[in-house]
C-alpha cells in the first residue's frame, strides 16, 4: 500500500511525521514515523513534503506562542505577588 512513502498522516488523530520504519507483524504491515510510535498502515494516508513541513512550522510557531503566554502570566503573577514579599531584618539578637 504504501510503496515507498517519505512523509505520512495518521487519519485517525491527524498525527503527521516521517517515516522512518516498515515491519510486518503478526500478519499486519506497521509504519513507524518520527515520533517513535508504529502505526497500522491500513490508517496511514502519504503527504507530500510541503505539508509535512507546513505541520512542523505551524507546531513550532504554536510552541512559541504557547512558551509566550506562559511567560506573560508568569510575569504577571510576579508583578502581583511583588507589593506581598515582606522582607525580614538582618541583624542580630541584641
Amino acid at each position: 500500500m504504501l510503496g515507498i512513502v517519505k512523509f505520512a498522516k495518521y487519519k485517525l488523530t491527524g498525527t503527521i511525521g516521517k517515516v522512518i520504519d516498515i515491519k510486518e507483524f503478526d500478519g499486519k504491515t506497521w509504519t513507524q514515523l518520527d515520533n517513535g510510535l508504529y502505526y497500522d498502515v491500513n490508517y496511514i494516508e502519504p503527504i507530500s513534503e510541503s505539508e509535512f513541513k507546513e505541520s512542523r512550522k505551524f507546531r513550532k510557531e504554536k510552541e512559541i506562542i504557547t512558551t509566550d503566554e506562559k511567560l506573560r502570566r508568569w510575569i504577571k503573577r510576579l508583578d502581583e505577588e511583588e507589593g506581598k514579599i515582606e522582607f525580614g531584618g538582618l541583624g542580630g539578637a541584641g
